[in-house]
């Protein structure tokens, strides 16, 4: 599982400054000074991962227990930019460099601190509004955590999250945080794609927030709801999925509300669907009739799709 690192960035003026410069657009790092100042192997990771020589960055200073815990999370970790009471960003750490000069060029050093020493990139970055009180749930922390300075969640609650976030996945829904549930989000039915080394999918975190929400985190197929001590855990699981080639739509018609075992048996193609029953693809043995609710409206052509295409049932 995924650690999360937490990382305050927006609330002071400086803060905004710096988001505005490096969090809310891409920068170039393989143009004039910026580029001669990396070393060839910084030059190597940051292209390995950011090909058109364009990403978003953040950095913190040359301190050993900040150090610390950027070795203890690191590429691939998922990270959560606080700002104004509020989780305003999340993406995943792509290369984490030690270059002050670089870091010179993206920021202007502190006073008091000096250089942003350490510099990371930040990969899948999307921006969001989760108020402290629901970020709190999400990553284990108790009513009064303040998201002061620099940490690293690794609670189980985080956990779930970091592999969503870090996997591409959608956001965990956090049950009696946040608003009501309203009518069934729009999604996209051509979901945009963003480059990291491969490509995948920029999913609508509303779309599945919505689908749990609505069926309560219980899964469709077992009906079971996995509870950790802050909240229930489950998975939005696409019924033809979105990349690969099979184009599904990121929209509630195309998507599940699952526990992680049955969405690791459906992605699988072990289980599959046809006339509202749920059938393992192992001597095609009925397991029971899919759970649903008249205002989630499902695609059945798409689970056509995935009975012929994921459990090679005609």
């Amino acid at each position: 599982m995924v650690a999360v690192l937490i990382h305050p960035s927006g609330g002071a003026a400086r803060g905004k400054v710096n988001w505005a410069k490096t969090l809310g657009q891409t920068v170039e790092f393989m143009t004039g000074d910026r580029s001669q100042l990396l070393t060839p192997e910084q030059r190597e990771e940051l292209l390995a991962l950011h090909p058109d020589g364009r990403a978003r960055f953040w950095g913190t200073f040359d301190e050993a227990w900040r150090e610390d815990y950027l070795k203890k999370t690191g590429t691939g970790s998922a990270v959560v930019f606080t700002a104004s009471n509020h989780v305003r960003g999340v993406g995943v750490i792509g290369a984490v460099i030690k270059n002050a000069a670089f870091a010179d060029t993206l920021w202007a050093p502190d006073a008091e601190k000096g250089s942003y020493a350490f510099v990371y990139s930040i990969v899948g970055f999307e921006d969001v509004m989760i108020p402290y009180a629901e970020a709190r749930l999400m990553l284990g922390k108790g009513p009064d955590y303040p998201f002061r300075s620099l940490a690293v969640a690794t609670d189980l609650e985080a956990e779930f999250f970091g592999d969503a976030v870090a996997e591409g996945a959608n956001l965990p829904s956090v049950p009696g945080v946040g608003s009501t549930l309203g009518s069934a989000p729009t999604g996209a039915t051509a979901p945009t794609k963003t480059t990291v080394t491969t490509q995948r999918i920029v999913r609508d975190g509303a779309v599945a927030r919505w689908v749990k929400d609505l069926h309560g985190d219980q899964c469709q197929i077992c009906g079971i709801v996995l509870s950790v001590p802050k909240g229930r855990y489950s998975e939005g699981a696409h019924i033809r999925a979105l990349g690969a080639g099979h184009a599904g739509p990121d929209t509630p018609s195309n998507l599940l509300c699952l526990c992680p075992n049955d969405h690791v048996l459906f992605d699988g193609g072990a289980l599959y669907l046809e006339d509202g029953n749920v059938y393992r693809t192992e001597g095609q043995e009925l397991v029971g009739p899919l759970r649903t609710d008249s205002r989630h409206v499902i695609d059945w052509a798409h689970a056509t799709y995935h009975r012929e295409n994921f459990a090679s049932i005609r």
